[in-house]
């Protein structure tokens, strides 16, 4: 993230964290000719494009510089981070900074960025941030690195900074961008493998609803599902349009996570709005709806064709349930633990716990 800027030197200031378990934190940045930080505006969007990857990723920050990108992805719960610089002294402020934040997942290598992608071999991580110097003209460079070395896990993403003045990279093959956007002299996208290891096309989808609480019955879909898509997002809505929740979002958002973490290639997180809107956003082609009953296909019907009507960038796919859980629902459960029933066959003991304690206190 060292920009060149000739002879001309950037002051010293500060980097400040914008979201997560760090919000709002300043660090010092090192005095380091056309160094500079990725814009407070622009680190706002792109997280807003990776919240659904950010869980227990790993990221690599190459041309790291100020280290702003994987510090923000640490602060909003990435599992490891890896910074690469060249600079010594900015490498030497990027340590003192994680020192202070106490990030002891993170890893600071200071190496040219080209030379890191030729020699390592790390395990494959799922978000790169590449904002090398606006001069180098590396990016095609790297992409083609991390193509090539396999240094990208099945799903990664890759976000990419460079003069809005400057051509577009050449990325490799079967490449495809997800979002193209600029801010002042910077244009920044974000792109992602459209293959597989093997070339087959990848497919992302999401399952929505409230989860108040997630069932066993939930689970079974989502490990059902996981054998038919590349990846699922469990996407938990905030609002719930006609009921008020008994647990808030965040409690919802922990026990759904608690409850499916053995499971692989699933996330979990919150959202607001339109889940078409949240599909579009973050590139899931398919959304996943459960039909219990013949009773449940009526609104489901009518809700795959609003979608339908909303974009036709998102498909829906029905899935039933294995056939003991047929009958289980997230407010029968909540029925049953308010008046005092057993619910252990229901849900997982997290979420028996939460739902116990949650109706003693009533």
């Amino acid at each position: 993230m060292v920009r060149q800027t000739g002879n001309k030197k950037s002051p010293a200031g500060r980097l400040r964290i914008v979201a997560g378990n760090w919000r709002s934190r300043l660090l010092d940045i090192a005095d380091v000719p056309g160094l500079r930080p990725t814009s407070t505006r622009i680190r706002e969007t792109l997280f807003n494009w990776l919240a659904p990857r950010l869980p227990g990723a790993r990221c690599l920050d190459m041309c790291a510089g100020t280290g702003a990108l994987g510090l923000e992805a640490l602060s909003r719960g990435a599992a490891v981070a890896v910074f690469v610089e060249r600079s010594a002294k900015a490498a030497r402020m990027l340590r003192t900074n994680i020192e202070t934040l106490q990030a002891t997942s993170a890893e600071v290598l200071q190496m040219d960025a080209l030379d890191f992608s030729r020699t390592q071999a790390p395990a494959p991580f799922d978000l790169v941030f590449l904002d090398p110097p606006f001069a180098a003209d590396m990016l095609g460079d790297l992409c083609r690195l991390l193509s090539e070395r396999k240094l990208l896990a099945g799903n990664a993403k890759i976000y990419l900074e460079l003069d809005r003045d400057k051509p577009e990279p050449t990325l490799p093959e079967g490449w495809q961008v997800l979002k193209n956007k600029t801010a002042g002299n910077v244009r920044y996208m974000l792109v992602m493998p459209d293959k597989d290891r093997n070339g087959k096309m990848t497919v992302y989808a999401m399952y929505p609803g409230t989860f108040d609480p997630i069932t066993l019955g939930h689970e079974d879909l989502v490990r059902r599902a996981i054998r038919l898509f590349d990846h699922v997002v469990v996407a938990i809505a905030e609002n719930p349009s006609s009921k008020e929740p008994m647990f808030s979002l965040d409690e919802r958002v922990a026990m759904a996570a608690d409850a499916l973490a053995g499971v692989e290639r699933v996330e979990v997180t919150g959202y607001l709005g339109l889940t078409v809107d949240f599909a579009r956003e973050h590139n899931l082609g398919v959304i996943i709806r459960g039909l219990r009953a013949v009773s449940d296909f009526e609104y489901e019907f009518q809700l795959a064709n609003m979608n339908r009507h909303l974009t036709d960038e998102v498909e829906t796919a029905f899935l039933t349930p294995t056939e003991k859980y047929t009958f289980i629902s997230s407010s029968l459960v909540r029925e049953v633990a308010m008046l005092g029933g057993d619910i252990s066959e229901f849900v997982s003991p997290t979420v028996r716990k939460a739902l116990t304690d949650r109706c003693n206190r009533a």
